[in-house]
């Protein structure tokens, strides 16, 4: 079976994930370094992509969820390249008429082709589609909502200025199957229960250099579970997709638990299932009563600790054990020399030999650059 993607793919998916965290929104505020990040805010987009996209199913549309990890995934590498410049800003950098819009992403595009392997590239690859709009769309309504939580840290003039422009693009997508649904009062409050993820930074009783919130935490083990997914199961995409959705949405329950280490959740038998039954118990209390069934039915069905997903949850802890490995060696190459991180380095990559041979290759690498000394 041939692979959809290469050791070169995961260098630059790993490269790009860093960056995201690096990269923060929102600069013309003074805001609390790790919580408004591009990696929380592609986390963001697509729990709210997922919430909108079964909207329109509901409404008979026909939607390839399949596209969404696609779409995801250049969206981020997009963002890596177009850095702090806002949407807004761009368009009116193509409204001067010295660049076209259709020239610079055409730019983008080659970018991107120069950092992954052409059967990647080719995999990524989708047309303007529902799809494509939907995650737009809910991209801009993400913005919108991360605007209202930062409305007392800007001046009255430029938040009013911002709310103009961003009322405009959200209602640029009217026409969209689920609009009116996804727009209402009832399902907004579930997505500012969303983006209150980011307010839980991760490693949180160890110094941070690079912070990392839930919300960012959930993009990259999505990505990680596609891809390992795809590497196990080249030609399974819809299995590939939903673990996608499931590393998406699959610490959700904390903003309401918070979490505690998994070396404590295991010192005592039956503590991690409490806990676990514990989440079920807030997602009732807090989400599944307030959704019309079939939005119900779907969440569940990407919810980690749903009995539906049993079978699925080794290979979704390896995905969010391998973003552990991950954001430890950031904190080292950043400059930490905090034992908790070597520790935790030393420990997972122990295990590499568990790890599908793209993840393992990567673990080397990350392990390799590492200073002992």
């Amino acid at each position: 079976m041939k692979q959809k993607f290469t050791t070169k793919d995961l260098v630059s998916i790993n490269t790009m994930l860093y960056e995201l965290t690096c990269l923060r929104r929102w600069s013309e505020v003074t805001v609390e370094a790790g919580k408004y990040t591009e990696l929380a805010k592609q986390g963001f987009n697509c729990m709210v992509a997922y919430f909108w996209a079964n909207e329109a199913i509901h409404q008979g549309v026909s939607i390839d969820m399949k596209v969404f990890p696609k779409i995801a995934i250049m969206r981020a590498f997009t963002k890596t390249f177009q850095c702090d410049v806002p949407e807004a800003n761009l368009e009116k950098i193509f409204a001067t008429g010295k660049v076209s819009k259709q020239s610079f992403q055409q730019m983008i595009a080659q970018q991107i082709s120069k950092i992954t392997s052409e059967s990647f590239h080719q995999h990524l690859f989708f047309e303007d589609s529902i799809e494509s709009r939907i995650f737009k769309a809910s991209s801009k309504l993400c913005t919108f909502l991360e605007l209202e939580e930062i409305k007392n840290g800007i001046s009255r003039k430029s938040y009013n200025q911002k709310l103009n422009e961003l009322k405009k693009e959200v209602e640029s997508f009217s026409t969209l199957p689920g609009f009116s649904q996804i727009t209402s009062e009832k399902y907004l409050e579930i997505f500012r229960d969303f983006s209150q993820l980011r307010n839980r930074i991760r490693w949180a009783k160890h110094p941070n250099i690079i912070k990392c919130s839930v919300l960012g935490h959930h993009f990259d083990v999505a990505i990680f579970a596609y891809l390992m997914s795809l590497e196990v199961k080249p030609f399974d995409e819809d299995l590939a997709t939903r673990y996608f959705f499931m590393g998406i949405f699959h610490d959700f329950p904390e903003k309401w638990t918070g979490d505690m280490p998994s070396p404590i959740k295991d010192a005592i038998p039956g503590l991690r299932e409490a806990t676990e039954d514990f989440k079920n118990q807030v997602m009732e209390a807090n989400v599944y009563c307030y959704l019309p069934d079939y939005q119900i039915h779907a969440l569940r069905e990407v919810m980690l600790e749903d009995a539906i997903n049993v079978a699925r949850k080794k290979t979704l802890k390896k995905s969010d054990n391998y973003s552990a490995f991950v954001e430890c060696w950031r904190e080292l190459d950043a400059g930490s020399r905090h034992g908790y991180y070597l520790d935790v380095l030393l420990r997972d990559f122990a295990k590499k030999e568990n790890l599908p041979e793209t993840f393992r290759r990567l673990a080397e690498k990350l392990y390799g650059s590492v200073s002992f000394h």
